[in-house]
């Protein structure tokens, strides 16, 4: 089972609607596919049940959300995480919500890790800092998943700290412009420091822990998307196009230090402007590929929906090669 994390620190990259698709694509070509909303804001969650449906699930006695099944991890003594039911969107896709609540385990999370990395070794606080890594391994065993897509808030928070030292691979949802140079130039050597520190706390408790309940912190950056690009016929317009060129020299200089793929470019993939009909298939609660007349694509609406299906098969086949995922339909 691979896990990827889509992080940025810049709101409205488009980061959502990447996971969103890109389950949906993985789904169709064959994996199982379990997505993981650790985003207070649950945007994800929204867009894929809808309000209703999520006010249901919040006025249960125990919503069965993430925050519910990370309680008992974060207790002093430590328990195992709390299985949700998670919500089936399709055979193969599967749903662990978010929700507001995510957001009290920051500091908590914030505590831990520096107690840790300032005193001697404390083992509540190691187990508090693996608390992530053994909710999602938990769920992703009951549904048997090949791979865990996992959207992460737009910040540099312990949440998103904790959640990454247990990833396989993270990709960068970037726009394109200049605050997303800025924003590389903080995500790479953050991403760097927080790999060293765990390797160090996972050095004291190695010996103590089953290997799959040990996060190897070695999380390991695949490539960047762009979203939304300005297009003229086949090409991005110039404007995006020069800064597209310094994202490159950013990501390479402060999250790669320089390293070339050896499979090709940095950047998997420019995804243009498709406003219009994300907003359908937030209103639908289904991906743009799969909007029809009766959703209200009709014409150029119609053409683009079908368009997006191109895009994102391209797209989720680049982040497979890179992440050493198979489709089963190849």
């Amino acid at each position: 089972m691979k896990t990827i994390a889509f992080f940025g620190i810049q709101g409205r990259t488009g980061k959502t609607t990447l996971v969103y698709h890109l389950a949906w694509m993985m789904a169709e070509r064959g994996l199982r596919v379990m997505m993981v909303d650790l985003d207070p804001q649950a945007d994800l969650t929204v867009w894929s049940l809808g309000k209703e449906r999520v006010q249901d699930l919040l006025h249960q006695a125990t919503p069965p959300t993430i925050s519910s099944a990370l309680a008992p991890l974060v207790q002093e003594h430590g328990n195992d995480a709390m299985p949700i039911i998670g919500e089936r969107l399709s055979e193969r896709i599967v749903l662990l919500p978010g929700d507001l609540g995510l957001s009290q385990y920051d500091n908590l999370l914030w505590n831990a890790w520096h107690r840790h990395v300032s005193q001697p070794p404390d083992p509540s606080a190691f187990h508090r800092m693996n608390a992530m890594n053994r909710m999602i391994q938990l769920h992703a065993q009951h549904y048997e998943v090949d791979v865990a897509l996992v959207d992460l808030a737009p910040n540099l928070g312990a949440i998103n700290q904790a959640a990454l030292t247990a990833m396989d691979d993270v990709v960068f949802p970037l726009i394109p412009d200049f605050n997303s140079v800025l924003g590389l130039r903080s995500m790479g050597p953050a991403l760097k420091d927080w790999r060293m520190a765990w390797k160090g706390m996972a050095d004291d408790f190695a010996a103590s822990l089953p290997a799959n309940e040990m996060p190897r912190g070695e999380t390991r950056p695949i490539g960047y998307v762009l979203s939304p690009i300005s297009m003229y016929g086949n090409r991005p317009a110039a404007n995006d196009q020069s800064t597209a060129d310094a994202i490159e020299a950013a990501y390479v200089e402060h999250v790669t230090s320089g390293r070339p793929l050896a499979d090709g470019a940095n950047c998997l993939g420019q995804i243009k402007n498709y406003q219009s009909l994300v907003e359908m298939a937030r209103e639908a609660h289904k991906p743009m590929f799969h909007l029809r007349p009766a959703d209200g694509t009709f014409g150029g609406h119609q053409r683009a929906a079908q368009e997006t299906h191109h895009v994102f098969a391209a797209l989720a086949q680049r982040i497979a090669n890179r992440a050493g995922l198979r489709f089963p339909d190849t």
